[in-house]
């Protein structure tokens, strides 16, 4: 695994890189995007898991961290939907550039399924498979969910 830091000096974004343990004849190359919040760290063990199936499996892989979140840089008071949207591209981007793979797939969980659909649907000329990993739907409920979960 390789830590690093890609993405424009305004948006500097912290991402695990992961070589596939096999090679393939093309290059295969998944980028995760992870949830939001609390999801993201009750998920970030299981999404590390992933990440180690799929390089096992001959895919390149990486993770990251939106801006304002994580090990990303900013503040989370600056974290907003476009921007995130932006950082799954420069993460396309990095991706393609580190493997030479010409398409890849994305996988997303929970709100990062809704923001890797949104990324699948904008770069198709790009990714080839989306994997959305409960998606978030409604706004709103999600809002709700996130309340009664801070309350409890």
């Amino acid at each position: 695994m390789t830590p690093l830091y890609f993405g424009s000096p305004q948006r500097r974004l912290f991402g695990v890189y992961s070589p596939a343990s096999v090679s393939a004849r093309r290059p295969r190359a998944m980028l995760l995007c992870p949830p939001w919040g609390q999801e993201y760290l009750r998920s970030h063990r299981s999404m590390h898991q992933l990440a180690l199936r799929l390089n096992a499996a001959g895919f390149h892989v990486l993770r990251f961290d939106y801006h304002g979140t994580g090990d990303s840089a900013g503040d989370m008071e600056d974290a907003e939907l476009p921007g995130w949207q932006s950082d799954i591209d420069a993460a396309i981007d990095e991706l393609i550039d580190m493997t030479g793979a010409q398409r890849i797939g994305i996988a997303g969980l929970r709100l990062g399924a809704t923001l890797a659909a949104g990324a699948a649907a904008r770069r198709r000329r790009q990714v080839d498979t989306a994997v959305l990993w409960d998606p978030v739907v409604s706004g709103a409920r999600f809002v709700d969910e996130l309340i009664a979960l801070d309350a409890a």
